[in-house]
């Protein structure tokens, strides 16, 4: 697929995104966006990086998803996002001029963290790419936020170390929440270390659950899990 075949959908995105940031967008965003979904378009065709479906739901599915976290972020606060893949929500969310965002980005997957690398420098973003290998993030962040990584409880014990005492986690979720958050109460040692899920408005039918780690804090969670029933 190429960036002419998604130009039927681009009005649409442009119109979307300026409602969720209640603003219209910059035109250095919009040279931005583009300059990336055309790019991942290209990469994609030798390393693939996104799915044949992934690629026609771009726009619209992966690109305005990832504007769901924007409502719930505030500006100059350390934030990562967790597993970042081809740049879902991170380099989505970095492109944003007005609040400005600082994001880390954590992937260890090595072309997709080339793929990132290489966004980062063309389009001159304030984005840092880091690895997920153990203790490689050592901040404490305010905001970790993840998109399409695995299960609620599942990623809520990786984000769990990287959050400062009372910090949130935000994770980005579709017709399957309600289940993940049943699933979620039946874990005590992860759910303990968490205020109870708050499921917030996102783009669509997506749904953003909001989990804030309890402060002050409990040992951490065995990274193999472990949980026994509540």
């Amino acid at each position: 697929m190429k960036w002419d075949d998604l130009l039927p959908q681009w009005p649409l995105f442009i119109e979307q995104a300026a409602v969720i940031l209640e603003r219209p967008l910059f035109q250095t965003e919009i040279d931005r966006y583009q300059q990336f979904f055309s790019s991942l378009l290209q990469w994609n065709q030798i390393h693939n990086l996104i799915g044949p479906a992934a690629e026609r739901e771009l726009l619209i599915r992966h690109g305005l998803d990832s504007l769901s976290f924007y409502p719930y972020l505030v500006s100059g606060r350390p934030m990562a996002d967790l597993g970042s893949g081809a740049g879902f929500p991170g380099l989505i969310l970095g492109m944003i001029e007005q609040p400005a965002f600082q994001i880390d980005l954590l992937e260890r997957i090595g072309k997709k963290r080339d793929f990132l690398a290489y966004q980062i420098d063309q389009l001159q973003l304030t984005a840092r790419l880091r690895s997920l290998a153990a203790g490689d993030s050592q901040e404490g962040y305010a905001v970790v936020c993840s998109r399409a990584v695995g299960d609620l409880a599942h990623v809520a014990r990786q984000a769990w170390p990287l959050l400062q005492p009372g910090g949130v986690y935000l994770a980005l979720k579709g017709a399957r929440h309600q289940q993940e958050l049943q699933q979620w109460q039946r874990l005590k040692q992860i759910r303990d270390r968490f205020e109870a899920p708050q499921p917030l408005a996102g783009v669509g039918e997506s749904i953003v659950i909001r989990l804030r780690r309890r402060t002050p804090h409990p040992p951490a969670p065995s990274p193999t899990g472990g949980e026994g029933e509540a």
